[in-house]
């Protein structure tokens, strides 16, 4: 990458305050250490994406912070092209385990969940990389076409305050501190949000819609007959430990089964919010015994041999990815700090 390239991933918005991961990106970059160490990657790097959204909405509150904008996600996709090389995660993936190295930096990209704005935004662009995906699908949703839990519970954070003093206090206390959540049964979050939905009636507009429902098995179907992979991420998007066994394995392998009913395959498993602690040895066990060949994890990292494969790394990619903090994230210098702020989240 020639010097001018190198400063232009690295630079700084001017008139901002940077933040110290801009700084240091910034100070590497100048130096040409973060294009060496770039080069020097020791193996594969996963993306996860979740939505890609149109830029007119980056700024409404209801919106993901997982998500990135349209323009945003060109832009990546043209650094990810300048450093290294964009594969499709099957086989990169089938490379590293049977122990043969890539000869330059790869990067595969994935997206979890399975939301409709991905697949209008993201598309055309991955086509003109020639890129292809894996899109890890939460099954019950594209059934149905409910909107996950989650992002309803953003939507009714989002409400007037005399709106919200008329929801229960259990729900309120969610709102504000919507990461409590992630540490209740699916189930009970879902009964709690239902019943205070109707409230949002009258705020919910077409923007928010196309920006936050799911795609449907139609849209899904035309991915995998276009080269894309298509991947389990549960049934109801459920953490799997929260859950008891017989529910966490009944997501597992009814996922798996759909999904494979679908398609006609399934090798590809994603654990939904994917960090530490939320899921283990027996659900490992299960996915083995239908025949999954790899597992995705939220642990940054690289994809290095001897592969894990029920436990593969990935790094997550959302709003606050602008050029400088994606470039460092891509160098590998933040995995470490990812991974304290990951384990501090379920400590």
């Amino acid at each position: 990458m020639s010097r001018g390239g190198c400063h232009s991933l690295a630079r700084i918005t001017h008139g901002r305050r940077p933040r110290t991961a801009e700084s240091l990106a910034w100070l590497l970059g100048w130096s040409h250490r973060l294009t060496r160490r770039l080069r020097r990657c020791p193996g594969l790097r996963i993306l996860t994406y979740h939505g890609v959204c149109a830029d007119e909405v980056a700024d409404e509150a209801w919106l993901p912070p997982h998500f990135v904008t349209r323009s945003r996600f060109m832009r990546q996709m043209q650094i990810l092209a300048e450093l290294g090389h964009i594969a499709h995660l099957p086989d990169v993936a089938n490379t590293l385990r049977n122990d043969q190295p890539p000869g330059e930096p790869r990067f595969a990209i994935t997206f979890d969940d399975g939301h409709a704005c991905t697949l209008h935004h993201a598309l055309p662009i991955l086509g003109s990389y020639g890129v292809k995906a894996t899109f890890c699908v939460a099954t019950g949703h594209i059934d149905s076409g409910e909107w996950f839990v989650s992002d309803r519970l953003r939507v009714l954070g989002t409400l007037p305050g005399s709106v919200k003093a008329g929801m229960p206090p259990q729900l309120q206390g969610f709102l504000d501190s919507p990461g409590r959540s992630k540490h209740v049964p699916h189930d009970e979050l879902k009964c709690l949000v239902e019943d205070s939905w109707g409230l949002a009636v009258n705020w919910r507009g077409s923007r928010l819609a196309e920006a936050l429902r799911p795609a449907s098995w139609g849209e899904i179907v035309a991915l995998h007959q276009s080269g894309h992979e298509i991947a389990a991420h549960t049934v109801s998007h459920v953490i799997l430990s929260r859950e008891t066994r017989r529910r966490r394995e009944a997501e597992i392998v009814n996922s798996i089964r759909k999904v494979r009913e679908k398609t006609s395959r399934c090798d590809t498993f994603a654990y939904p919010n994917g960090g530490p602690g939320d899921f283990d040895e027996q659900d490992i066990e299960v996915l083995r015994r239908e025949g999954v060949a790899y597992a995705l994890t939220t642990t940054s990292g690289y994809c290095t041999r001897p592969l894990d494969a029920y436990r593969l790394p990935r790094t997550s990619v959302g709003l606050g990815h602008d050029e400088p903090v994606f470039t460092l994230e891509m160098s590998g210098w933040l995995d470490k700090r990812r991974r304290r702020q990951q384990r501090g989240d379920w400590a």
